[in-house]
Protein backbone atom coordinates (compact mmCIF):
# COMPACT_ATOMS: atom_id res chain seq x y z
CA UNK A 1 0.00 0.00 0.00
CA UNK A 2 2.86 2.54 1.03
CA UNK A 3 4.39 1.83 -2.57
CA UNK A 4 1.19 2.71 -4.40
CA UNK A 5 1.12 5.98 -2.54
CA UNK A 6 4.26 6.92 -3.01
CA UNK A 7 3.98 6.39 -7.04
CA UNK A 8 0.59 8.46 -6.76
CA UNK A 9 2.42 10.86 -5.00
CA UNK A 10 5.21 10.93 -7.36
CA UNK A 11 2.55 11.32 -10.69
CA UNK A 12 1.94 14.30 -9.11
CA UNK A 13 4.50 15.54 -7.95
CA UNK A 14 5.61 15.33 -12.01
CA UNK A 15 2.00 16.90 -12.94
CA UNK A 16 2.60 19.86 -10.83
CA UNK A 17 5.78 20.51 -12.04
CA UNK A 18 5.11 20.52 -15.24
CA UNK A 19 1.58 22.91 -15.00
CA UNK A 20 4.84 25.42 -13.12
CA UNK A 21 6.92 24.97 -16.13
CA UNK A 22 3.72 25.54 -18.59
CA UNK A 23 2.61 28.44 -16.93
CA UNK A 24 6.26 29.92 -16.16
CA UNK A 25 6.50 29.58 -20.30
CA UNK A 26 3.34 30.97 -21.06
CA UNK A 27 3.78 33.75 -18.79
CA UNK A 28 7.42 34.34 -20.40
CA UNK A 29 6.14 34.00 -24.27
CA UNK A 30 3.01 35.88 -23.39
CA UNK A 31 5.14 39.09 -22.23
CA UNK A 32 6.60 38.78 -25.20
CA UNK A 33 3.90 38.66 -27.67
CA UNK A 34 1.10 41.50 -27.55
CA UNK A 35 -1.80 39.07 -28.19
CA UNK A 36 -4.50 41.67 -28.15
CA UNK A 37 -3.09 43.87 -30.74
CA UNK A 38 -2.70 41.00 -32.77
CA UNK A 39 -6.62 39.77 -32.43
CA UNK A 40 -6.89 43.47 -33.35
CA UNK A 41 -5.14 43.03 -36.76
CA UNK A 42 -7.13 40.43 -37.73
CA UNK A 43 -10.40 41.59 -37.24
CA UNK A 44 -9.35 44.79 -39.57
CA UNK A 45 -8.33 42.34 -42.29
CA UNK A 46 -11.72 40.13 -42.02
CA UNK A 47 -13.42 42.90 -40.05
CA UNK A 48 -16.24 45.73 -41.36
CA UNK A 49 -13.82 48.48 -40.09
CA UNK A 50 -10.27 49.24 -41.39
CA UNK A 51 -8.53 50.06 -38.15
CA UNK A 52 -4.33 49.55 -39.16
CA UNK A 53 -4.64 48.41 -42.88
CA UNK A 54 -1.32 50.34 -43.44
CA UNK A 55 -0.15 46.75 -45.54
CA UNK A 56 -3.04 46.64 -48.16
CA UNK A 57 -3.46 49.79 -50.51
CA UNK A 58 -6.37 51.31 -52.26
CA UNK A 59 -5.91 51.88 -56.00
CA UNK A 60 -7.42 54.59 -57.60
CA UNK A 61 -6.79 56.42 -61.10
CA UNK A 62 -7.98 56.68 -64.72
CA UNK A 63 -7.69 54.39 -67.68
CA UNK A 64 -9.42 52.67 -70.63
CA UNK A 65 -12.35 51.39 -70.12
CA UNK A 66 -11.86 47.16 -69.26
CA UNK A 67 -8.27 47.48 -67.07
CA UNK A 68 -7.83 44.35 -65.79
CA UNK A 69 -6.50 44.10 -62.16
CA UNK A 70 -3.19 43.54 -62.93
CA UNK A 71 -3.29 46.90 -64.91
CA UNK A 72 -5.18 48.52 -61.49
CA UNK A 73 -2.40 47.99 -59.51
CA UNK A 74 -0.27 50.07 -61.66
CA UNK A 75 -2.83 53.25 -60.72
CA UNK A 76 -2.32 55.54 -57.85
CA UNK A 77 -1.90 53.11 -54.65
CA UNK A 78 -2.83 54.66 -51.26
CA UNK A 79 -2.08 53.03 -47.88
CA UNK A 80 -5.31 54.08 -46.62
CA UNK A 81 -5.74 53.77 -42.92
CA UNK A 82 -9.16 54.39 -40.41
CA UNK A 83 -11.67 56.06 -42.49
CA UNK A 84 -15.19 55.21 -43.84
CA UNK A 85 -14.80 57.77 -46.75
CA UNK A 86 -11.76 58.56 -49.47
CA UNK A 87 -11.55 61.42 -51.27
CA UNK A 88 -9.42 61.38 -54.57
CA UNK A 89 -8.72 64.08 -57.38
CA UNK A 90 -8.60 62.91 -60.81
CA UNK A 91 -8.07 64.31 -64.97
CA UNK A 92 -9.33 61.83 -66.73
CA UNK A 93 -9.25 62.49 -70.72
CA UNK A 94 -11.52 60.28 -72.47
CA UNK A 95 -10.98 57.48 -70.19
CA UNK A 96 -12.92 56.07 -66.98
CA UNK A 97 -12.09 56.64 -63.59
CA UNK A 98 -11.63 53.47 -61.42
CA UNK A 99 -11.36 53.01 -57.64
CA UNK A 100 -10.45 49.36 -55.96
CA UNK A 101 -10.09 47.98 -52.28
CA UNK A 102 -10.13 44.77 -50.80
CA UNK A 103 -13.38 42.51 -50.78
CA UNK A 104 -13.44 42.03 -46.94
CA UNK A 105 -14.35 45.46 -46.53
CA UNK A 106 -17.85 46.83 -47.06
CA UNK A 107 -19.66 48.01 -50.28
CA UNK A 108 -19.36 51.49 -50.93
CA UNK A 109 -23.09 53.38 -49.92
CA UNK A 110 -22.21 56.25 -51.82
CA UNK A 111 -19.90 57.73 -54.50
CA UNK A 112 -20.11 61.60 -54.68
CA UNK A 113 -18.58 64.40 -57.34
CA UNK A 114 -17.36 67.96 -55.62
CA UNK A 115 -20.53 69.05 -56.33
CA UNK A 116 -22.30 66.45 -53.79
CA UNK A 117 -23.89 64.73 -56.83
CA UNK A 118 -24.30 60.94 -56.20
CA UNK A 119 -22.51 58.67 -58.84
CA UNK A 120 -23.10 55.21 -57.61
CA UNK A 121 -25.61 54.25 -59.80
CA UNK A 122 -22.99 55.22 -63.08
CA UNK A 123 -20.27 52.68 -61.89
CA UNK A 124 -20.13 49.22 -62.40
CA UNK A 125 -18.69 46.72 -59.11
CA UNK A 126 -16.48 43.72 -59.77
CA UNK A 127 -16.02 41.60 -57.26
CA UNK A 128 -13.33 38.71 -56.46
CA UNK A 129 -10.46 40.52 -58.61
CA UNK A 130 -6.83 39.25 -57.96
CA UNK A 131 -4.32 41.51 -57.28
CA UNK A 132 -0.64 41.20 -55.72
CA UNK A 133 0.08 43.73 -53.11
CA UNK A 134 3.63 44.96 -52.55
CA UNK A 135 3.61 42.08 -49.29
CA UNK A 136 3.56 39.48 -52.41
CA UNK A 137 0.22 38.27 -51.00
CA UNK A 138 -2.80 37.59 -53.70
CA UNK A 139 -5.87 39.59 -52.26
CA UNK A 140 -8.95 39.95 -53.74
CA UNK A 141 -10.30 43.39 -54.34
CA UNK A 142 -13.53 45.33 -55.50
CA UNK A 143 -13.61 46.96 -58.23
CA UNK A 144 -15.44 50.32 -58.97
CA UNK A 145 -15.37 51.54 -63.20
CA UNK A 146 -17.20 54.46 -63.96
CA UNK A 147 -19.70 53.63 -66.95
CA UNK A 148 -19.31 57.16 -68.40
CA UNK A 149 -15.89 58.13 -70.68
CA UNK A 150 -15.24 61.44 -69.73
CA UNK A 151 -12.67 64.66 -69.74
CA UNK A 152 -12.35 66.57 -66.48
CA UNK A 153 -9.53 68.60 -65.21
CA UNK A 154 -8.54 67.85 -61.38
CA UNK A 155 -12.13 66.53 -60.57
CA UNK A 156 -12.99 65.66 -56.79
CA UNK A 157 -14.76 62.16 -56.18
CA UNK A 158 -15.36 60.86 -52.64
CA UNK A 159 -16.22 57.00 -52.21
CA UNK A 160 -18.32 56.54 -48.83
CA UNK A 161 -18.24 53.12 -46.61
Amino acid sequence: MKNNFKKIIKKISWLVIFIFVFFLTFIFFSSKINLSSGLENVASIIGSKKTNTATIPYYYGTGVKGLTPLQISKLTKVFQKNTSSFTTTVSPVGEIWYFAYPDSYPPLTSIRDENGFELIYDFTVTTGNKIIIPSGKTVSYRIYAYNNVTTLSMYKVTYIE
